[in-house]
């Protein structure tokens, strides 16, 4: 990949031989996870629908071959803008089925960001929602389609695509792997960039990150682990989706990986299933485990006891420090005598 440079041939070497790296790809690693645990719930989402494992790896493989059907190919990077919702997993899942890269970026985005990782990438496809909190993303893309010389497809999830713009849902509802062989999905080749992330972004706009498919696997298979996530865990993805944290520390990936029944979604994922139930749905969805930071309400008395009050039993946090407040030794001590911190 043109401009990529290699994790050092001496490093390697050492994290092959200690097991480190398995050299599976991201998709290869969730794959097995999805065959192993096919009939549990691996989703939940707050406007009530639920997927199981294999309805994730069927429906991600379904969107892969679209996307490679639409000519999307190996190495090829997308902009992935989306909400907390099935659909962001589902496309994540499916834009690394078909080899392509994905550039995560975040909700409050606008064109001055997404056209700046658009170009620096020389991104081929964008993922949106229609509309967003009043925002109209499909007028964005249009303006950022002929900004950005590289940027060809546009996914809309959500709402009637515009003229030239490919539905999500439809493509979803269209089950293309009974006319096509999933087994000819590529193959990434697992030491080059599985996703671009963002950094913090605190000198200006955020720089790209690119994360390997070994270290990546490694790093939320052993995030994973380090956290104590097990079969019985529940957790609350409470910030947006396309930070590292929420993704891989130990995040969704963390959480598919060790069969976790769920992973409880949110619109933007601003304190997911308690805005949008009134603080019943924690409770309701047996949360025990939430990724979140002080900025989503994980800070100060106040929101330690609305999280208690509704989950009814004490908790696992994880939390980013800073965005707004963090947890102190005296408040953790409402939620959990368990505090882990990036």
């Amino acid at each position: 990949m043109e401009g990529f440079v290699r994790w050092p041939d001496e490093l390697a070497h050492q994290y092959r031989a200690a097991g480190y790296w398995a050299d599976k790809t991201i998709s290869e690693v969730l794959e097995e996870r999805f065959r192993k645990f096919a009939p549990r719930t691996a989703l939940l989402c707050d406007d009530g629908r639920q997927f199981t494992y294999a309805e994730l790896g069927r429906l991600s493989s379904r969107l892969a071959l679209h996307l490679n059907r639409l000519g999307l190919q190996v190495s090829d990077r997308v902009v992935l803008q989306l909400p907390n919702t099935a659909e962001a997993v589902i496309a994540y899942l499916g834009i690394l089925k078909a080899g392509g890269i994905p550039v995560l970026a975040l909700p409050a985005h606008r064109e001055a960001e997404i056209g700046y990782f658009a170009r620096l990438a020389e991104a081929r496809a964008y993922f949106i929602p229609e509309a967003l909190r009043g925002f109209d993303f499909q007028q964005m893309a249009e303006d950022l389609v002929g900004a950005a010389p590289t940027l060809e497809l546009v996914f809309v999830a959500g709402g009637q695509p515009k003229e030239g713009f490919h539905g999500l849902d439809e493509l979803l509802r269209d089950p293309l792997e009974e006319r096509a062989e999933v087994g000819a999905l590529p193959r990434p080749d697992p030491d080059l960039p599985a996703v671009l992330q963002l950094s913090g972004g605190t000198t200006g706009v955020p720089k790209l990150i690119p994360r390997t498919h070994n270290d990546y696997a490694y790093n939320f298979l052993r995030n994973a682990e380090v956290c104590g996530l097990d079969e019985s865990t529940v957790m609350l993805i409470a910030i947006p989706q396309g930070h590292n944290f929420a993704l891989a520390c130990p995040g969704l990936q963390g959480v598919l990986a060790v069969g976790e029944p769920l992973g409880v979604h949110g619109e933007n994922g601003v304190f997911g299933v308690y805005v949008h139930n009134q603080g019943d749905g924690a409770g309701q969805f047996g949360v025990d485990c939430v990724c979140g930071e002080g900025s989503v309400g994980l800070a100060g008395e106040e929101g330690h006891a609305h999280i208690q009050s509704s989950v009814g039993r004490r908790l696992k946090v994880f939390h980013l420090e800073g965005g707004g407040g963090t947890l102190g030794h005296q408040q953790h001590g409402v939620l959990s005598s368990d505090l882990v911190e990036e």
